[in-house]
C-alpha cells in the first residue's frame, strides 16, 4: 500500500496494514504474469515518419461519441507514417465490435470499427481505445468514451 491501511474481512476481524511492511502477506492471492518485449530503438520519435501519427478524421483523445441501441455505431481512424509501413490497430472495446482495416503502400491505414449496441448497454458509457501498430513502434493510444441512448441525439 502507499498508505496506512485497515482491512476488514468477511468474519468481522480487522488488521492494519503499514506502507513500507514487506513482512505482511500479500493483499492479494492472484498470480499476475506477463511478458515485456524490448524493442530496438527507432530512427526518429517524429510522429508521422516511423512513429504513426493519427490523421484529422480520428476522434480526439478523451472524444465523447453518441451511439443508438439497435443501429450499427462506426468508428473511423486513420494513421500515417511515412517511413514505415503500418500493420494493424490493436483495439480495445466491446466484445462484439469488429473491424475492417485497409493500408496502401504510402504508409496510410484506417480502420473502421462496428459496433451494435443491445438493450444491456442502454445508459453505458462504453471505453474504446486504439493504437496503430508498425513492426517496430506504435502510435500514441487513443481512448473515447461511446455513450449509449435509446434514441440518435
Amino acid at each position: 500500500p502507499s498508505s496506512n491501511i485497515s482491512l476488514t474481512y468477511t468474519d468481522g476481524t480487522s488488521v492494519s496494514r503499514g506502507t513500507f511492511d514487506t513482512n505482511s502477506p500479500s493483499l492479494c492471492r492472484v498470480t499476475l504474469q506477463f511478458s515485456v518485449e524490448v524493442l530496438p530503438p527507432i530512427s526518429t520519435c517524429v510522429a508521422g515518419s516511423v512513429l504513426p501519427m493519427f490523421l484529422s478524421r480520428t476522434p480526439s483523445h478523451g472524444e465523447v461519441l453518441h451511439a443508438s441501441l439497435g443501429q450499427t455505431f462506426q468508428l473511423y481512424a486513420q494513421a500515417q507514417a511515412q517511413k514505415s509501413q503500418i500493420q494493424s490497430f490493436q483495439v480495445s472495446g466491446p466484445e462484439n465490435m469488429t473491424q475492417e482495416f485497409s493500408a496502401d503502400l504510402s504508409g496510410k491505414a484506417e480502420v473502421i470499427l462496428s459496433w451494435t449496441p443491445q438493450q444491456s448497454d442502454l445508459k453505458r458509457l462504453v471505453p474504446v481505445c486504439f493504437t496503430a501498430e508498425t513492426t517496430q513502434t506504435q502510435s500514441e493510444m487513443r481512448c473515447v468514451v461511446v455513450m449509449v441512448t435509446r434514441a440518435t441525439i
